[in-house]
């Protein structure tokens, strides 16, 4: 006899366990399935943002590898830039052991978690869900897929989120101790080691997590990207053991995304909820995990299955935000130098890069404050050349080197 429950969800990342225990700790009897056997390992830089502490709990400090306060950025590996910061910048996580932890929270809430089970096949009948595994059957009035970019999910559903896919390859790598004491507190960002993208070096407890990552496709491989930016780093002889995961991010690419389907919806990796500009994924997973779960909670209350709501929380909440991002990207990646000598020659610039990455400021406000500083060199430098503004990239490329040789303001 198949079990029934209210909601199943499928897949326990950040995503998945958040809706997860906030419908469990609503009193709702929720089912979350996960494909593999955890903690599993997840190729991610772990980069918590402080914002994250806005709707988390503190019981998650425990699982902080590191506090960053101190953030280094180069060009190339070149041109070093040190902002510090008396107040944590972000938090530093390793992913297995984070979202096993949100998944346990879960089951303690209430929720039925089953690990190692993939789902093999999903039915949409009237009034509700049949979801198979292969270790069984379940039934549901609602399903929610927190699968990931590729989930089973959105693909039996027919599921087409708007996205690009950015592609990142990291690597988790042994130094010795004094080079980890080096960079305790410290980040490294590095702006044109990979097109469209940047590289980092985040510290862990024990390691260095390692990687690029572009916001586009790219034709090559990134692991030619990925070696160039080891030697500009000065990595490569500190590195005494390492692995190395590529994998695919969902990247918001605009409005017009189904993310609810009759008695179904996507969240986090799943629906695209993640920043275009610097592929951070955690935070909304967690915030379109509670969103969801409020979504759900009050369909199962009032007793209608329209979950159309939830999607409409979403674009309020998300979407300015990503579309903002989106604007910061096509600047800071199509104008790489420019945006570099911008960060080091002004230090508002600086502060409210930090500030955003902290979560106080917002895409929209730091866009604003972007333009103000950045559009009035760039353009007028451009217009002297009497180029066009759509074929500022191209004129750009071809003369950044006179461009950048000092500050960005052509006229000083």
């Amino acid at each position: 006899m198949m079990e029934i429950f209210d909601v199943i969800i499928v897949g326990l990342g950040p995503a998945g366990s958040s809706t997860a225990y906030q419908l469990a700790s609503r009193g709702h009897r929720v089912l979350a399935l996960e494909k593999e056997k955890m903690p599993r390992y997840k190729p991610c830089g772990g980069c918590l943002s402080r914002k994250i502490e806005n709707i988390l709990d503190d019981d998650f400090k425990p699982l902080v590898e590191e506090t960053i306060y101190n953030v280094i950025l180069t060009f190339q590996g070149e041109g070093e830039i040190r902002v510090e910061s008396k107040e944590p910048i972000a938090y530093m996580v390793m992913r297995d052991r984070f979202d096993h932890f949100l998944a346990q929270k879960a089951a303690a809430a209430g929720a039925e978690v089953h690990d190692n089970e993939p789902v093999t096949g999903i039915e949409m009948r009237y009034g509700e869900v049949v979801v198979h595994t292969k270790k069984g059957t379940y039934r549901a009035q609602y399903l929610v897929g927190a699968d990931g970019v590729n989930g089973v999910v959105g693909r039996a559903l027919g599921y087409g989120p708007k996205r690009n896919i950015a592609v990142a390859l990291e690597g988790e790598a042994n130094v010795s101790p004094e080079d980890l004491r080096q960079l305790r507190g410290t980040m490294r960002l590095d702006m044109g080691c990979i097109p469209y993208g940047y590289g980092w070096v985040f510290p862990k407890q024990d390691h260095w997590s390692l990687g690029v990552g572009s916001v586009k496709n790219l034709a090559r491989h990134p692991g030619s990207y990925y070696s160039v930016f080891l030697e500009e780093q000065g990595l490569e002889g500190k590195i005494q053991q390492e692995k190395r995961r590529g994998y695919r991010i969902p990247l918001f690419a605009g409005r017009g995304s189904q993310i609810t389907k009759g008695r179904s919806l996507l969240v986090g990796d799943a629906a695209a909820l993640v920043d275009p500009f610097l592929g951070e994924g955690i935070y909304y997973a967690v915030r379109s995990g509670q969103l969801a779960a409020g979504t759900l909670h009050s369909a199962m209350t009032l007793d209608y299955s329209d979950l159309s709501g939830y999607g409409k929380k979403v674009a309020r909440e998300m979407f300015p935000e990503f579309e903002a991002a989106q604007k910061v990207a096509r600047f800071a990646y199509h104008f790489l130098r420019m945006g570099f000598t911008l960060i080091k020659a002004v230090p508002a610039a600086r502060e409210s890069s930090l500030e955003m990455l902290r979560g106080r400021l917002s895409y929209v406000d730091y866009w604003q404050g972007l333009k103000k500083n950045a559009r009035f060199g760039l353009y007028e430098f451009l217009n002297l050349l009497k180029t066009r503004h759509r074929k500022a990239e191209a004129t750009y490329d071809r003369v950044a080197a006179q461009y950048d040789t000092g500050l960005f303001l052509w006229k000083q």
